[in-house]
């Protein structure tokens, strides 16, 4: 018999970040998604390649009133898997709740998926609470997280490699983030630059490099290779 069960991601654990509501345009929730992924990549808490299914967002939007009370009705948008996705159907959902408000009709509580193009489509109504019958486990008791372990926490974070990138070499912020989003090249850059101890030689290494990753793509390699490439510059 063939099993029709997917295994493929058991046993991986899902870590789900939940902000609260402060985020008012597409360009702040693209620019906030891209350095929570930046930072838990810098951490190993996570490879961030969205398009494997690491790193996924879903968005919640509404459109409110003058009053802050009034945030309107949320519509939420599952499972968007690059930051231009993110983007795009964050202004897409924000048009089309735009107009329904403007023409005097109600937004509905629902669950939206998004076509390839960005626009969002209706999935679901969202349930109320009563629908997921919850009820209480006894045997997970409440979880009370002191300020004091959050704050070690927080110390414990790496900076994401970037703002190191844009301070101490001096890069651009295009050219810094363009790097960071590749582990491997940023660890390479990083130690050559240690190896050259000069923050000026960052702007030729980075052109350089960018020129060595198009011939290796174009002869079916990768650059840097592997992480022997990083071991070998270590030993100088």
């Amino acid at each position: 018999y063939r099993s029709l069960i997917d295994f493929n991601r058991a046993g991986v654990a899902l870590l789900e970040i939940v902000t609260s509501p402060t985020i008012n345009s597409a360009l702040e929730a693209y620019c906030f998604i891209e350095q929570l992924r930046l930072t838990l990549m810098e951490n190993d808490l996570c490879e961030g390649e969205m398009q494997k299914a690491q790193f996924r967002v879903d968005v919640n939007i509404s459109l409110g009133g003058d009053n802050t009370d009034n945030r309107g009705v949320r519509t939420e948008i599952k499972n968007l898997n690059s930051l231009r996705m993110v983007y795009t159907a964050v202004n897409s959902e924000l048009g089309r709740q735009y107009e329904i408000l403007r023409a005097g009709g109600t937004v509905l509580n629902e669950t939206r998926t998004v076509d390839r193009y960005g626009n969002t489509i209706a999935m679901r109504e969202k349930e109320i609470e009563m629908d997921y019958r919850f009820m209480p486990e006894p045997n997970l008791p409440p979880v009370q997280i002191k300020q004091e372990w959050i704050e070690n926490c927080r110390l414990m974070l790496s900076k994401p490699r970037y703002l190191k990138n844009i301070e101490e070499y001096g890069m651009g912020p295009e050219v810094a983030l363009q790097i960071a989003n590749q582990k491997n090249l940023a660890t390479f850059v990083e130690m050559v630059l240690n190896v050259c101890d000069d923050a000026t030689m960052a702007s030729v290494l980075v052109e350089w490099t960018f020129l060595l990753q198009i011939i290796c793509r174009n002869c079916t390699k990768r650059f840097p290779a592997s992480r022997q490439a990083c071991s070998f510059l270590n030993k100088f």
